[in-house]
């Protein structure tokens, strides 16, 4: 594998996404800043164990380019696909217009004492059957959600704080695992979204929930929306600002191809 240590350096304005590859390791130790307008600072794919990409003690910038003006070319800090791994270790990632991690097919990233802020899309995407691990951590300032997840998809939030979220601290649809253990969520900014909402509405969908010692408050809108095929475990002491509602999270429209179209990061 590859090694870099930045020693306090800035890498500034990469054009084209640093790759990691199939089998390939790429560790990057800080302190230092790396910035890049591309559609990604980071692209990590294949199967390399435990890690494809780690860094730790670097900010990493994601930068917005005339070049990338349609939403769907918007991007993302780091970018995550096939059986791609992401480990970040005190880590800060913004991105002025996309994503801070856009994780997709069956990717994996692991956090721990990372900051993701700032972003121009949610802070975390998380598609497919893709698994988040986000241990004390803060995500905050971000638009519109701090974590979308969607698809059958593994989210394990552990000592996560949650502030200055657009729409929803965490939204969660099809058929997702969401953990959350001890962490707070406050400062969500709309009055019509619940802070966390998730939901398992299309035939088939099935989706577990679990919360531990967990505190909704501050909010601009209800705390904790639960809609349709949804395990619950709850343990500890919980606060969810009010009571848990069944709101759906934006009205269902049926697509011509039978799908139902959702409310999107």
């Amino acid at each position: 594998g590859r090694s870099v240590e930045l020693r306090n350096r800035t890498v500034a304005a990469l054009e084209s996404p640093v790759k990691v590859s199939s089998g390939e390791t790429l560790i990057i130790e800080g302190p230092g800043m790396i910035t890049g307008t591309g559609h990604s600072v980071f692209q990590v794919q294949g199967s390399a164990k435990p890690y494809g990409l780690l860094m730790r003690h670097v900010e990493v910038k994601h930068l917005a380019s005339t070049d990338r003006g349609e939403k769907r070319s918007l991007g993302a800090c780091l970018f995550a696909r096939g059986r791609g791994s992401i480990t970040l270790e005190d880590c800060v990632v913004t991105s002025e217009a996309g994503f801070g991690l856009w994780l997709v097919q069956k990717s994996t990233a692991t956090l721990a004492r990372c900051s993701i802020r700032d972003t121009g899309r949610s802070a975390i995407t998380v598609f497919n059957h893709a698994t988040l691990r986000a241990t004390e951590c803060l995500i905050s300032n971000v638009t519109p959600h701090g974590v979308c997840a969607r698809g059958e998809t593994s989210i394990q939030l552990v000592d996560t704080i949650f502030d200055g979220c657009d729409d929803r601290a965490v939204y969660a649809y099809m058929s997702c695992d969401l953990e959350m253990t001890r962490c707070v969520v406050t400062g969500t900014r709309d009055a019509s979204a619940a802070a966390v909402q998730v939901e398992a509405l299309r035939p088939g969908d099935a989706s577990i929930l679990k919360i531990d010692s967990t505190t909704l408050k501050g909010n601009a809108g209800r705390g904790l929306s639960i809609v349709g095929n949804v395990e619950r475990q709850f343990s500890g002491t919980n606060d969810f600002q009010g009571p848990i509602d069944d709101t759906p999270a934006a009205l269902k429209i049926p697509s011509p191809g039978g799908t139902i179209s959702q409310d999107t990061s």
